[in-house]
């Protein structure tokens, strides 16, 4: 006997669409990061024109630029553990920390399309 409270829908198709929602959100998460490796540069110039009224003299943007990285190499490794393999995910993740490498990871990132075989 059916349960009367379950959903008439197939498990299958929540199942993806879940899995759409979490590819969606971790684009969204490297477009963000896009656009703060973007700032980092109106950032360098403003930290070193008003470098003397800021104390410990560029420590902020290094901590800054940091974050950016890190936040980067998170949203890169989110995006591309739902899309890729494990160790295409493991080294797209290591090469976001780089700083110029990161940047094209990201641009890459935004373009992948899911690989149907590994959830097929």
């Amino acid at each position: 006997m059916a349960n009367p409270y379950e959903s008439s829908t197939s498990t299958d198709a929540n199942v993806d669409t879940v899995r759409h929602d979490r590819i969606a959100t971790a684009r969204r998460r490297v477009q963000i990061a896009i656009l703060l490796y973007l700032c980092i540069l109106p950032l360098n110039i403003l930290f070193t024109s008003y470098g003397e009224l800021i104390p410990y003299d560029g420590l902020p943007l290094v901590i800054l630029v940091f974050l950016i990285f890190g936040f980067a190499a998170i949203s890169v490794y989110a995006l591309s553990s739902q899309i890729r393999t494990k160790p295409t995910t493991i080294l797209m993740t290591a090469a976001a920390l780089l700083p110029l490498l990161g940047f094209l990871v990201l641009l890459y990132a935004t373009t992948m399309k899911p690989d149907e075989r590994k959830h097929a």
